[in-house]
């Protein structure tokens, strides 16, 4: 069989106008001639005449956003601030836009007025507000907070001894209960006390114990229940 000798179709290359041939079925697709025209022609740009001097600026879409004032450099783009035709240049040099302003300003505060607008502190409060920045806490007050701190730590801590059962867990003792340490966990510090044992207890579930003296002073007698729960 006799082979059709292969004929070429010249175009020219979008990125660089070169000209290079390529076969006929690729006359109407090719569009580059190499691959670094390829990514060049990939990258989208656009071109517009600078908003303060006129002279073209080329860039990306998403580079200048949705931005209808372009620059060719920052001094370009502070001239034109500095000048007339900026929103951001502000002259208050006209007395009657001065007071037009303030104008606008006062009928706005009228309409939305803060309900302790004008307000201010009667003579008797002002020395109440005085004398307890001067005045040190007394005695009563501070035995009260400190009982009050007292009487929470008790509450925290009879919560977490009903959440393990209010039992011994080994011997089921209800005497003399104290909480041993499955493990500490990695969320808080390393605190000890019964107040940090019972916080454990109520936050972290299977990380504390709740034994009788007896059996927290040997250890062996839950050292397989031990193992069993760190094993979870």
């Amino acid at each position: 069989m006799r082979r059709v000798p292969h004929i070429g179709v010249d175009v020219q290359c979008r990125t660089c106008g070169k000209a290079f041939k390529v076969p006929n079925s690729e006359a109407l697709t090719a569009k580059y001639c190499s691959k670094e025209c390829m990514y060049i022609g990939h990258r989208k740009r656009v071109t517009k005449p600078c908003f303060g001097c006129g002279k073209p600026v080329t860039r990306r879409p998403s580079s200048g956003g949705k931005s209808k004032r372009w620059f060719c450099s920052t001094e370009c783009l502070n001239n034109w601030q500095r000048s007339q035709d900026s929103p951001l240049k502000v002259v208050w040099t006209d007395p009657q836009k001065i007071e037009n302003a303030t104008n606008r300003l006062m009928n706005w505060r009228k309409k939305h007025k803060h309900p302790r607008l004008g307000t201010h502190h009667s003579e008797e409060t002002k020395q109440k507000i005085a004398l307890a920045h001067t005045k040190t806490p007394s005695s009563e007050v501070v035995l009260h907070h400190r009982l009050s701190v007292r009487e929470a730590v008790r509450k925290k801590i009879k919560l977490a001894i009903e959440k393990l059962g209010g039992v011994c867990q080994l011997c089921w003792v209800s005497d003399n209960l104290e909480f041993a340490h499955v493990y500490y966990p990695s969320k808080r510090k390393k605190h000890t006390g019964t107040y940090a044992a019972a916080l454990d207890a109520l936050q972290f579930e299977g990380s504390v114990l709740l034994l009788c003296k007896e059996c927290h002073d040997h250890p062996e007698r839950y050292l397989k229940e031990l193992i069993d729960l760190r094993k979870k």
